[in-house]
Parts: C-alpha cells; sequence; structure tokens
C-alpha cells in the first residue's frame, strides 16, 4: 500500500468518521492510483441518490484541502 493511500485512509478513520457517522454513513477508500481516489460509500449512505452530492460538497473538499496531491474523487 502507497504512503499517499495509508494516510488518505488513516484521515478518514480518525476525522471524517465523526462527520459521517451523523448520517449513520461510513465510506472506505476503494482505490488510489495516479492521484485518483474512489470512495465506497457504506451504510446510511450506500445507494442514496444524495450520497454523490454529500461527497462532492462536503468529503471531496476537505480532502483535497488536506491532500493537494487528490485530483479527483470518484465513488465505487
Amino acid at each position: 500500500m502507497n504512503n499517499d493511500r495509508h494516510n488518505i485512509e488513516q484521515f478518514i478513520e480518525l476525522e471524517l468518521a465523526k462527520q459521517l457517522h451523523l448520517q449513520s454513513a461510513t465510506c472506505q477508500v476503494a482505490s488510489y492510483e495516479d492521484g485518483i481516489l474512489t470512495l465506497k460509500l457504506l451504510g446510511g449512505c450506500s445507494g442514496c441518490p444524495s450520497s454523490q452530492v454529500a461527497i462532492f460538497n462536503s468529503i471531496a473538499p476537505i480532502l483535497q484541502e488536506k491532500f493537494p496531491q487528490i485530483k479527483d474523487i470518484t465513488l465505487a
């Protein structure tokens, strides 16, 4: 596992999990390659039509600010 992916996973687990837990949700890194982060939503967000909006309006900006090497974020 590359170091960037590990750091992103740790950040999601330690920082974003609290925010997602309020929505009865969680997410995990499905893949991270060449600056493209793919997230898998679980729990309350899994399959929800609004989940993509939630990712791109709340989670993506936080991740991209913390990890500027992330070029794009997609959903699995």
